[in-house]
């Protein structure tokens, strides 16, 4: 038996969300309510296309975060009844959030740099800007960084939802 393997007496040590999995299930669960906010956030910053050249980046964040919502909360339905295709769908996810939000950094840093340079908004407030957008996607990074190897790894994730 390999060391990947897990025996099946010892199986059932491991099967729950608990430990490791249950912070993972909590960052899961609170996913999409923080997305929820990041919405209403981005529907306050309407007059985004006087200041920026791209008059799509609002409504490009709100559909992503809305499909997010949607898909977390696939996820969610299938970590509480212990689908195989859990850990397959959180990697993805995973994946996938941490490019769009690379993705959408790169332009609100594209955005910034022009309207700086244009006069329509200062340098100072240009560099909250980024700094705020550069914070969010470190912290998207870090969490994709972290979780993928225990997803892939964890016996606790393996035997309880029998990858």
């Amino acid at each position: 038996m390999s060391d990947d393997a897990v025996s099946p007496s010892a199986d059932q040590a491991y099967v729950g969300i608990r430990g490791w999995l249950g912070l993972f299930a909590f960052g899961i669960i609170a996913t999409p309510f923080v997305l929820l906010l990041d919405i209403r956030d981005s529907l306050s910053a309407k007059d985004y296309g006087k200041y920026f050249h791209n008059n799509w980046f609002v409504p490009g964040i709100i559909i992503f975060d809305a499909i997010f919502i949607l898909l977390y909360c696939l996820s969610i339905f299938w970590m509480f009844r212990r689908r195989p295709g859990f850990k397959r769908l959180s990697i993805h996810l995973l994946w996938t959030k941490a490019l769009v939000t690379a993705f959408f950094f790169n332009s609100l840093l594209i955005d910034t740099n022009k309207a700086v340079s244009a006069g329509t908004i200062t340098k100072s407030a240009g560099d909250e800007i980024t700094n705020s957008a550069g914070s969010n996607a470190g912290r998207v990074i870090l969490i994709t960084v972290i979780w993928i190897p225990y997803l892939r790894r964890s016996k606790r994730v393996r035997a309880t939802f029998r990858v």
